[in-house]
């Protein structure tokens, strides 16, 4: 089992728990004080972030006598399964009750059936234990998916969330997976999370371990940046360098444009002050490559953030368009993104300054095809002056660009610190011209 000393980071979180692991232990201490025990606890966020574990170490550290319960029958057995599990920890109580992945109990779990059984079988479970011993504990990725009435105080009051790490936790997690295989020089903790910030721990675990694996399969056991590099894309995008399109390979002309077009995405990016991570033109579905830009998720708070978003998603088309005079096809998942986001700030988020922010709800049907008809209209717009905001970017560092997009075609990927180096080159060159 876990402990405490397995979670990496996630300072408030532990904090919280060892609190609550304290009163668990320690019962008598807290009634002298006039308050009683809390009766359960909901952690809840995203896959891959350590719910589970924090969950463990909370079961280990307290001492107490776990019945865990996770959905792996049919509804009418699971039912009896929960009945079951609330019944043996009455008995044998003080106890723990662990309900993992309480989101996924019931089937159809929609948030206006406030009556599935599964949940409905949960309340009446917790009622019956209210003035036993027993502790409730829960993992859910998503809480909007459970009822108000098992979420209200008394119940599932006590919720705690767990996030994506910030970069200082997630510099600790890099630290503490890297110590458990070999690495050659250079691959140190600010490396990963450069690559991976933003991303869940289950993913840097998974983006580790594979690295390791070619490195095993390679011979000499030692982990390189290629092979952490390869990894995350892997990982990340299921793009393998082996399974890539021999086409593509040899076509050189397709190989061009879709390395001007990342490259676009990136300078544009940086233009914008965007941190990227990796660029690969390596194939995988409907992807001809990808930019990655870690921690994007923490840029949408202001109209600022969006239009440069906005302007990122439209610089690989700009590239290719301007620097190479090519109508690319290719970029409908990028036009999409842009579009679905202004036409979200047009229609709901008045603060961001788009000059509409109507809400198309159902609440409110009086001229919602003409309000549409208007946010459309706008949005193309936006669109059309974004795209050529971007296009402009890419005619003033067209030579950034195209020395990207050349060793994106000689390498198929590159890092930031290639990038870095390629930026550093061409300052150099104007210097020594000037």
């Amino acid at each position: 089992m876990a402990t405490f000393e397995d979670v990496i980071g996630y300072d408030h979180q532990k904090q919280e728990l060892k609190t609550i692991c304290d009163i668990l232990k320690d019962p008598v201490k807290y009634k002298a004080v006039g308050v009683r025990s809390p009766h359960a606890l909901m952690i809840y966020g995203a896959p891959g972030l350590g719910k589970t574990l924090m969950a463990k170490a909370l079961i280990e550290e307290s001492g107490r006598k776990c019945f865990c319960c996770k959905k792996s029958r049919s509804d009418e057995d699971f039912n009896q399964e929960i009945r079951d599990t609330f019944q043996h920890a009455s008995a044998q109580a003080p106890s723990i009750v662990f309900l993992d992945d309480m989101d996924k109990f019931a089937e159809d779990n929609l948030r206006s059936d406030n009556n599935k059984e599964e949940f409905a079988t949960i309340q009446s479970c917790m009622e019956d234990v209210r003035d036993i011993d027993v502790f409730v504990l829960a993992t859910a990725n998503d809480i909007e998916n459970i009822p108000d009435s098992l979420m209200r105080p008394g119940r599932f009051g006590r919720k705690m969330f767990v996030g994506v790490p910030s970069d200082e936790d997630f510099l600790k997690i890099s630290e503490h997976f890297l110590e458990k295989v070999k690495t050659a020089g250079g691959i140190s903790p600010e490396f990963v999370t450069r690559l991976l910030a933003g991303r869940s721990p289950a993913v840097l675990e998974e983006a580790v371990n594979e690295a390791g694996i070619s490195a095993g399969f390679r011979g000499d056991g030692i982990i390189t940046k290629n092979d952490i590099t390869e990894a995350i894309l892997n990982v990340v995008y299921n793009m393998r360098e082996q399974y890539y399109s021999e086409g593509s390979k040899t076509d050189p002309e397709q190989r061009r444009l879709v390395a001007y077009h990342e490259a676009g995405h990136a300078v544009v990016a940086l233009e914008e002050n965007r941190p990227i991570s990796i660029i690969s033109i390596i194939g995988s579905g409907d992807k001809g490559g990808v930019c990655m830009t870690p921690g994007s998720e923490r840029y949408k708070l202001y109209k600022e953030d969006v239009e440069s978003t906005v302007r990122i998603l439209l610089g690989g088309r700009a590239s290719v368009e301007t620097l190479l005079g090519r109508k690319e096809q290719g970029v409908i998942a990028d036009f999409d993104s842009a579009a679905e986001l202004l036409r979200v700030c047009c229609e709901k988020a008045v603060m961001y300054g788009f000059g509409y922010g109507y809400d198309l709800g159902d609440w409110d049907r009086r001229g919602s095809a003409k309000r549409k008809d208007t946010v459309g209209d706008k949005i193309y717009y936006l669109m059309e002056e974004y795209y050529h905001s971007a296009c402009r970017i890419v005619e003033k560092n067209k030579a950034f660009v195209k020395a990207i997009a050349d060793e994106l075609i000689e390498k198929s990927y590159l890092t930031f610190e290639d990038v870095d180096r390629i930026r550093a080159g061409l300052s150099t060159d104007i210097d020594k011209i000037a």
